[in-house]
């Protein structure tokens, strides 16, 4: 994510000090009324060498030139009939082509002598064409000009260039920051990413951050097929707000569903604070150490959400010595499944197109001074997700 931040900000700095090199450097390139340049040359053009050889191009070009410095016009030859000229120019350079008909064209390319805002003097340079092999010259003298009495000044004032490129340099930066933040959410919430949340939906901070990772998809017993997806978390006591969830999705991100794990339900006291705290050895209240430190979990709750299935499919994982009232119900209600929590264990929770298995890496129980033995102390897990598809 660093680098990618990196990259970004050296792209809209380069993007930004280019932009505004352009906003103080004067224009150099053409520049064109907004209304049409009417032109007129005379020109000489000869194709000397190849099987047209002889061919003869002269005659006056008439000519209008548009605010883009497009050019096009006609040739009116000293014997037969008129040609189709257009062209281009930039700056002192001009590409010009003439039309034949039947399919057979002469390019020319050349240099003006000023460029098209200066109309006077000479141009010339070389053609090819209309057949392979064909080569010659092209010279031409302008005569005279008309411009149209709505034309704007040739050249912009300064103060207009300097705004509209200053405009332009806003516009640019507005548009790539909001594509970097566009890429920092994306990556935030890309598949397969943790998202820390109470329910479902809504992300919130917890006080103790899950540990929770992506794994590559291992071989699983009684699967033939690698999972589409697979995680790892790891439940300790004092992360109360122990709520993790993950997008599911397919080879091309198509979005498939959601699983997690959470909090599912939370010892009652049997003693009061002070009797707790009375009872905390010497050498463990010197740690600072506290009954209140942390929720006594005594169950964890897995989940799979199919968007093929209306219903979210939950299971709970209780602990060896803990008790679950079934109608003390999850916030993922219904409750599918109460099972006891085991090391080595694997558990397994259908929807209509998915299948998820959970394996029970390790349990570690807390020696709780507050309340009754089954107080989870560390539970891992390990979550993997098929396709039934594709199973």
């Amino acid at each position: 994510m660093t680098r990618i931040l990196r990259i970004a900000s050296a792209l809209i700095l380069f993007l930004a000090l280019s932009t505004l090199t352009a906003c103080t450097r004067p224009d150099s390139g053409t520049v064109i009324p907004t209304a049409q340049r009417q032109q007129v040359f005379q020109l000489q053009g000869r194709i000397q060498q190849g099987p047209s050889a002889g061919l003869n191009l002269s005659g006056e070009l008439r000519t209008a030139i548009d605010s883009v410095a497009r050019l096009k016009g006609m040739l009116k030859p000293e014997a037969g009939s008129a040609v189709t000229v257009t062209g281009q120019i930039d700056g002192q350079a001009i590409h010009l082509s003439f039309d034949l008909g039947n399919n057979s064209v002469i390019l020319g390319v050349g240099t003006l002598q000023h460029d098209v805002n200066n109309p006077q003097g000479t141009a010339g340079g070389m053609l090819t064409g209309p057949q392979p092999g064909d080569s010659g010259d092209w010279f031409a003298r302008w005569t005279t000009l008309t411009v149209s009495a709505t034309s704007t000044p040739a050249t912009p004032a300064p103060t207009e260039n300097t705004t509209t490129s200053t405009t332009n340099l806003i516009l640019i930066l507005g548009i790539l920051i909001v594509m970097l933040l566009a890429g920092v959410l994306f990556r935030q919430i890309s598949p397969g990413k943790p998202i820390y949340s109470k329910t479902r939906g809504r992300s919130t901070v917890p006080f103790v951050k899950a540990s929770a990772q992506i794994m590559e998809p291992e071989r699983w017993p009684d699967e033939a097929a690698l999972p589409l997806a697979q995680f790892a978390t790891t439940y300790t006591h004092g992360d109360d707000h122990y709520d993790l969830s993950f997008t599911i999705e397919a080879a091309r991100r198509q979005f498939l569903g959601e699983c997690g794990v959470g909090i599912s339900k939370t010892a009652s006291s049997r003693k009061s604070k002070s009797e707790a705290i009375s009872e905390i050895p010497t050498w463990l209240a010197s740690t600072g150490a506290t009954p209140d430190k942390g929720k006594p979990v005594t169950a964890l709750e897995v989940w799979i959400f199919d968007k093929n299935d209306i219903n979210t499919v939950t299971k709970v994982l209780r602990s060896a010595h803990g008790f679950y009232e079934p109608a003390t119900r999850s916030s993922r209600n219904p409750v599918n499944d109460v099972l006891t929590i085991e090391p080595d264990q694997v558990v397994v929770l259908e929807t209509k197109t998915l299948r998820m298995r959970v394996k029970v890496i390790a349990v570690e129980y807390c020696e709780d001074l507050t309340y009754s033995s089954g107080v989870f102390k560390q539970v891992s897990l390990q979550l993997a997700v098929w396709s039934k598809d594709h199973a």
